[in-house]
C-alpha cells in the first residue's frame, strides 16, 4: 500500500494522475468482461441453467461489482481486496473450464481470452498505478470531507 501522510499544506486536485485514471478504466473494463464472459462460462459448466438464471445471475455479478467499484473510487483499500478475491476466485473456477472441456476451438479460445482477461485484471490490480489512484481518491475525499 501507498502512505501518502496529508498536511494543511498539501492541495488535492480533483483528477488523479492520467496514467493511474487510465489503469483504473482498464482495470474496470477487464474486470466487467471478466465478470460476464468467465461467469457465464463457469455457470454452463458447473450447472445447466436457463439464460433467465444465466442473465438473473450476471445482473446480481453486475450490481455488486458496480457498488464494489463505486467504494474504489471513494478510495477504498478493502474494495480492492473484494475485488481482487473475487477474481482469484473466478480464476480458481475457470482454470478446469478450460482444461476438462471438450475441446473446440471457438470455444476454447473464448475460455481461454476470458482466463488471460482475469489474470490480466489481477495484475493490475495489484500494480502500482492502480495503488497510486485509489491513494489519490482516498486524500481527495478526506480533505474534501475536511473542508
Amino acid at each position: 500500500m501507498i502512505n501518502n501522510s496529508q498536511s494543511e499544506d498539501v492541495s488535492v486536485g480533483i483528477f488523479p494522475p492520467l496514467l493511474s485514471f487510465i489503469t483504473f478504466l482498464i482495470a474496470s473494463v477487464l474486470m466487467t468482461i471478466s465478470f460476464g464472459v468467465a461467469a457465464s462460462v463457469t455457470l454452463n459448466f458447473y450447472f445447466d441453467p436457463s439464460a433467465e438464471v444465466i442473465l438473473g445471475v450476471l445482473a446480481v455479478l453486475s450490481i455488486s461489482f458496480c457498488l464494489v467499484n463505486y467504494q474504489v473510487i471513494l478510495g477504498s483499500f478493502f474494495a480492492v481486496k473484494v475485488l481482487r478475491v473475487a477474481q482469484y476466485s473466478l480464476l480458481v473456477l475457470l482454470v478446469p473450464v478450460v482444461i476438462i472441456e471438450d475441446f473446440s476451438v471457438g470455444v476454447f479460445l473464448v475460455k481461454l481470452v476470458s482466463a488471460v482477461i482475469t489474470i490480466s485484471s489481477i495484475f493490475i490490480l495489484d500494480s502500482t498505478q492502480y495503488q497510486i489512484f485509489v491513494q489519490h481518491r482516498l486524500n481527495s475525499v478526506e480533505y474534501y470531507k475536511s473542508v
